[in-house]
């Protein structure tokens, strides 16, 4: 991990900034930015880690890699997160072979030529792949392909892997995902994937338990009304919107 390595189901990373991070190590499965085997990593960003930076090696996910332990099957989830501006010459910005994604924004990341910017990859224990998750996470805005999934056979997998998220590859309405475009905001929130109340994410999310009570990436309340945004961002209503009340 060239910022942050969490090696254990206890850890907790919070509220923080991983910024310029990359591998100078020739092993390439490193994670430029993090690299999880287990625990929770919420309410941060990852911006501007890679491999193409000065004395970089290549790495398996410029932001981040693995999401858990393919031998202790401790499972790490990824909560809240924008992953951004990050780059590869030769891989992704984020691999996932074991673990959980959820509501997390995923934009404007440059990988090499016929990379996705986030594979999934479930690692096989000889019995079953292990259980690899993403709800609830916008993949959009990245140089090529957004999302793939490697070649797995769906009767070994131990639930759907992909649900109510939105990535240009989704086949639209399947598992709740959409294809449709996001609409993110301009002007100061350029390039940091905040969603509009005009597109495809706005209160289109799958709620979960951990939810009551939680936060987004902000620190605004997690739900409205009972309802969630796809995305890291709980955002309120455009300037201008007219609000009819009977």
């Amino acid at each position: 991990g060239g910022g942050v390595a969490m090696m254990k189901a206890s850890a907790i990373v919070s509220n923080c900034l991983i910024r310029g991070c990359y591998s100078a190590s020739s092993h390439e499965n490193l994670g430029a930015g993090v690299y999880l085997e287990g625990g929770l990593l919420t309410h941060s960003r990852i911006t501007d880690c890679g491999d193409h930076k000065p004395g970089a090696h290549g790495s398996g996910g410029t932001a981040l890699y693995k999401l858990g332990s393919t031998t202790s099957r401790e499972e790490a989830t990824v909560r809240n997160v924008l992953i951004d501006h990050c780059e590869s010459r030769s891989s992704r910005v984020v691999r996932m072979l074991h673990g959980h994604l959820e509501n997390c924004t995923i934009t404007e990341n440059k990988t090499a030529a016929n990379m996705p910017a986030v594979l999934l990859s479930p690692a096989f224990d000889n019995v079953k792949y292990l259980l690899v998750t993403v709800t609830n996470t916008v993949i959009w805005g990245n140089s090529g392909t957004n999302l793939m999934l490697a070649a797995v056979a769906p009767a070994q997998l131990e639930k759907e892997i992909v649900g109510c998220c939105c990535y240009s590859e989704a086949e639209e309405g399947v598992d709740g995902n959409t294809a449709k475009d996001p609409k993110f905001r301009v002007g100061k929130n350029r390039g940091l994937g905040v969603i509009s109340s005009k597109g495809s994410c706005f209160r289109t999310g799958a709620v979960q338990p951990w939810m009551d009570g939680a936060t987004d990436f902000r620190g605004n309340p997690r739900l409205t009304d009972g309802k969630v945004d796809i995305g890291c961002y709980q955002v309120g209503f455009d300037p201008g919107m007219m609000l009819l009340v009977r």
